[in-house]
């Protein structure tokens, strides 16, 4: 590409068309930052360039690892001191995955403006301030600046919450303040469980085991499982809440659980204490802003990136100071007033999760419990973390063989620190009875994995070649005759769901849209699960819920890439590409037996090999627990 005169960089749709159109376009190159602007151009008739497409694979691998490795900045010794709270540092509350999320967004964006720039620099940027600033930091020579548009203020993934169901055949979704979510959330939980006896009696409680952020739903029978025993079970939510159905609440009172709040924990002196220290930590944090040290700790290709963080970064904790301190109160209260057998976890990475595991002591055991459909070789080991697979403090109960071979060869975790236990999330699965595949009317469920950030996958390009095949496949899905097809989004709060919704609508309308529907209830109804993967490294669990239930799936991968998983070892799964003829092969499962059967069968051999305790995960672990 011709050096030209000007460069301008867009990360947002907030910027003056008429500024841009003034340009000679004749000696302008426009970048955009991402698919959004990407969009917005291309609806303006405005020629631009994608400027992802200066970033390879080293260059996302770099943004990926330097995330990770920024997990504990706040223990560098000029910091770690600064914010302790009943010796704990409030910087290490946040939740990891909120943390990684927004730097792996804010570093792809800085690393495609330091590769365009590495080589070549115009006389001329335009760009908000926030890009310009960046920019003075990686080039020496003098060019003019012209500021173009508002910088972003980018939004923690956790400041906004989003509130999602169906209304009849119609998704809606919506998003409130996370501050208010919780006061609903203490509301409605005050009345229920009240009405319900449903608190924990701090006087009463005998010994305990501590689930955090357990849906009660999801995990009924474990908790049935675990109620047989003479232990107390403690559930421990303030995500989701732990009454958040009737079928919940029904479980919680049938397994004589019980759930902790902060609203119930702390004395007013202990708030009173919280309070006093809000403010000290507050100047604290504004002093952060301006100490050079700890702009020495965020670095990119030996470029600081701290001033590009930190004013939303340090505003989010000055907003959650006395959340976080409250969670700190509330646990250290629970753990030196209650006698916790054993702590129960899906992930050790969240607010919750924290608060707890990083106080508890011995002989009180934790386990985390795998939770999701993992599946890694050597070749991708680097986004194991993803799985806290390197980071669990005690013990982690997998779901099968798989698993815990990865876990012994690649990172050498020793044999008792794994529990194989199965997937207590899926015994229900089992026992569910599969319907009979009715060709007169054939059902389809599509189950679109959205593009997701956390592994730097969310190219532009990927959204337009997702668009694409979306917009293909249910292209030739019409064509096939007696043919209905349901959408499942992924129940996650994710951004490009959205976007999948309104392409699926704006195709047809009449396609029923799910988002918060139970998965097996629509796996069992349907003839045959087609899954949209958009990186072939991170297959949807509902892959395995398909095999269990014996469905024939199909894996659409959209970056063309197969790993060595157990799946594909034992052809359990059709996986394709776009150069592949969807059509065909859905009339081939259709109207084969023999082919379909065999891969019915296939996926029982897959089943046996991938996951243990058929059925029993849930007593399988339970009984583990209680003999820890």
């Amino acid at each position: 590409m011709v050096l030209k005169e000007n460069y301008v960089f867009l990360n947002d749709i907030d910027f003056s068309n008429e500024k841009i159109m003034q340009l000679d376009l004749s000696k302008t190159t426009i970048y955009s930052m991402n698919f959004k602007v990407h969009q917005y151009l291309e609806s303006l008739s405005i020629e631009h360039e994608i400027g992802e497409d200066a970033l390879d694979e080293t260059d996302l691998n770099l943004i990926f690892d330097t995330t990770v490795r920024m997990y504990r900045w706040y223990d560098h010794d000029s910091i770690s001191q600064k914010l302790k709270f009943k010796d704990r540092n409030i910087l290490g509350m946040m939740d990891d995955t909120e943390f990684h999320t927004f730097l792996i967004i804010k570093l792809y964006e800085l690393r495609i403006i330091q590769k365009i720039l590495k080589n070549e620099v115009p006389n001329t940027i335009y760009a908000n301030k926030e890009i310009i600033n960046f920019i003075k930091k990686i080039i020496n020579r003098k060019i003019q600046f012209v500021e173009i548009g508002k910088s972003i203020k980018e939004t923690m993934l956790y400041n906004k919450i989003e509130i999602k169901f169906n209304l009849r055949k119609i998704p809606i979704s919506f998003k409130i303040s996370r501050n208010y979510y919780l006061k609903i959330k203490s509301i409605i939980e005050n009345i229920v469980c009240t009405s319900n006896n449903l608190w924990v009696d701090m006087s009463k409680l005998k010994e305990s085991i501590l689930l955090l952020e357990i849906n009660p739903s999801v995990y009924s029978e474990l908790l049935l499982e675990l109620s047989k025993s003479d232990k107390q079970v403690v559930l421990l939510n303030n995500r989701r809440s732990a009454i958040w159905n009737l079928n919940s609440i029904s479980i919680l009172k049938k397994s004589n659980s019980k759930v902790l709040s902060l609203d119930h924990i702390l004395n007013k002196k202990e708030l009173q204490n919280i309070y006093d220290h809000e403010s000290k930590f507050q100047k604290i944090l504004d002093d952060m802003l301006i100490d050079e040290k700890i702009s020495e700790l965020f670095l990119i290709d030996k470029i600081t990136f701290w001033d590009e963080i930190k004013f939303e970064l340090i505003d989010t904790f000055k907003h959650r100071l006395q959340w976080y301190m409250k969670l700190i109160c509330t646990s250290k209260k629970f753990i030196d007033n209650s006698n916790i057998h054993s702590v129960l976890s899906l992930n050790v990475i969240g607010e919750t999760e924290k608060s707890i595991l990083n106080q508890i002591s011995k002989p009180t055991n934790s386990v985390m419990l795998e939770h999701a459909f993992a599946n890694y070789t050597n070749e991708i080991s680097r986004y194991d973390i993803l799985s806290n697979y390197t980071i669990f403090p005690d013990k982690i109960a997998v779901w099968g063989n798989v698993q815990k071979n990865y876990l012994s060869n690649t990172h050498n975790i020793s044999d008792d620190k794994i529990i194989v236990c199965g997937s207590p999330r899926h015994d229900s699965f089992f026992k569910l009875s599969s319907t009979s595949i009715d060709f007169k009317e054939k059902i389809i469920l599509l189950c679109p994995r959205p593009i997701v950030e956390p592994a730097a996958r969310h190219h532009t390009r990927m959204y337009i070649k997702y668009e694409y095949n979306l917009r293909k496949i249910i292209s030739e899905l019409n064509k096939i005759k007696n043919c209905k097809l349901i959408v499942k989004l992924h129940p996650g709060n994710i951004d490009h769901n959205n976007l999948i919704k309104n392409i699926v609508n704006e195709i047809n309308p009449n396609i029923v849209v799910f988002h918060t529907k139970s998965i097996d209830k629509l796996i069992i109804k349907s003839n045959l699960v087609l899954v949209i993967s958009p990186d072939g490294f991170d297959p949807s669990t509902v892959i395995l819920e398909s095999i269990i239930l014996q469905k024939p799936i199909i894996n659409f991968i959209l970056d063309k890439k197969f790993y060595n998983f157990s799946f594909e070892q034992h052809n359990a799964v059709i996986s394709i590409t776009e150069n592949d003829d969807v059509k065909e092969i859905i009339l081939n499962i259709f109207n084969d037996s023999k082919f379909r059967n065999n891969l019915i069968s296939n996926g029982k051999i897959f089943l046996d090999d991938y996951l243990s305790n058929h059925q029993h995960a849930a007593k399988t672990l339970a009984k583990k627990l209680l003999k820890l």
